[in-house]
């Protein structure tokens, strides 16, 4: 892992306080983490009871971070799906970046899903990815 891409506990930090936050755990819903920060707001809906998800980024084929799990201690995810925010320097603007999450219920994995996104300087740039069949 090259530490120049991604600060391990800033993104820590940023996933524990979104999953934490109450009536409903998650990011969504306008709430505004601190302006001018660069990274992806993942929003995780499946079918599926999920848990945790076990969330690896990519960028230029190489792990760029993860698997990161959260939240940290089991919770049920909303029907509507739940939101985090993932900081990430702004040194990785313009790349693509390559989300994989796998949903998992009682330590078994339930769900997988991949998405990309584009690292846009300064934002926090949307991604949805949807939980279907499970990845090997």
């Amino acid at each position: 892992m090259d530490s120049t891409l991604f600060n391990p506990v800033a993104l820590r930090i940023t996933l524990a306080l979104c999953l934490m936050l109450p009536l409903g755990l998650g990011c969504s819903g306008g709430t505004t983490i601190e302006d001018g920060l660069t990274g992806v707001e993942l929003t995780i809906t499946s079918l599926s009871p999920v848990d945790q998800a076990d969330i690896i980024g990519t960028s230029s084929n190489a792990v760029a971070f993860g698997p990161t799990r959260v939240p940290e201690r089991p919770g049920l995810f909303a029907e509507t799906g739940e939101t985090v925010v993932l900081v990430v320097p702004p040194s990785i603007a313009g790349q693509l970046l390559s989300l994989r999450v796998d949903g998992l219920n009682d330590s078994e994995i339930v769900g997988s899903g991949r998405g990309e996104v584009t690292i846009v300087e300064g934002e926090i740039v949307p991604l949805a990815i949807a939980l279907g069949e499970v990845a090997v």
